[in-house]
């Protein structure tokens, strides 16, 4: 276990804005980092992120049977839960950035103003996942696709992106959001969302849950490709 003591610039002096502790499943450098940015503009802003990361390291260091058939949960998100969302998409996505290092559209690699750009369009919703009250991930639901015009009747509905953080994958919560978001748009023809043809786990998770592949895949390096789903319903 690691202990910081944060301190933003402030006048010509240090002032401190917060204490946390990190263990080892929590990215330190991103959060210190991310954190110290923040507070050289607004104290009140870095103390906000900082409750944000320590509400992620509870849940990095929660006991397994803790986690085992939580309540799952949705809550749409707002502009407040941009920090909380970059903040765990980071956790979720580090560790493919890692092996397939995809600079260009890797979530690592988004600011957080694209965050709060997204939550802001009117064309899409942003969920928090939540596992026994406890936010664990993120989905994010489409109406519209960028030079795609849907055939008369069809309502599309795109998944863009789903993740869990590390330390609760594989419990089922995915499954569980992922059947909720079809409940709340009934209204939606097919569903359509892409995923790393390498990653074999993520293809069969989506299978399962009714996707079939398009036949489109999209190579983003010599490491990567992206393969459509859609599921019609």
């Amino acid at each position: 276990l690691q202990t910081y003591l944060l301190v933003a610039p402030q006048s010509r002096s240090y002032k401190p804005i917060g204490l946390i502790c990190l263990c080892e499943t929590v990215r330190f450098d991103f959060i210190i980092e991310r954190a110290y940015r923040i507070g050289q503009k607004d104290l009140f802003d870095a103390v906000f992120y900082l409750s944000q990361a320590a509400a992620l390291l509870i849940l990095c260091t929660r006991k397994k049977e803790d986690t085992m058939n939580p309540n799952v949960t949705l809550t749409l998100a707002t502009e407040k839960d941009a920090e909380l969302i970059h903040l765990m998409k980071y956790e979720a996505f580090l560790p493919l950035y890692e092996i397939y290092r995809d600079d260009e559209i890797s979530p690592v690699k988004e600011p957080i103003e694209k965050v709060i750009a997204i939550l802001e369009r009117k064309a899409s919703e942003y969920y928090i996942i939540k596992a026994d009250g406890l936010p664990v991930g993120a989905i994010r639901v489409c109406h519209r696709k960028r030079d795609y015009e849907p055939p008369k009747g069809e309502v599309p509905a795109y998944i863009s992106p789903l993740f869990i953080l590390p330390r609760f994958q594989n419990k089922g919560i995915a499954q569980i959001a992922v059947k909720k978001v079809f409940d709340l748009y009934p209204e939606a023809t097919v569903w359509r969302l892409d995923t790393i043809k390498q990653e074999e786990g993520n293809c069969h998770f989506y299978e399962k849950l009714g996707f079939v592949r398009t036949g489109v895949e999209h190579v983003v390096n010599d490491k990567m490709t992206l393969i459509d789903y859609e599921k019609k319903i």
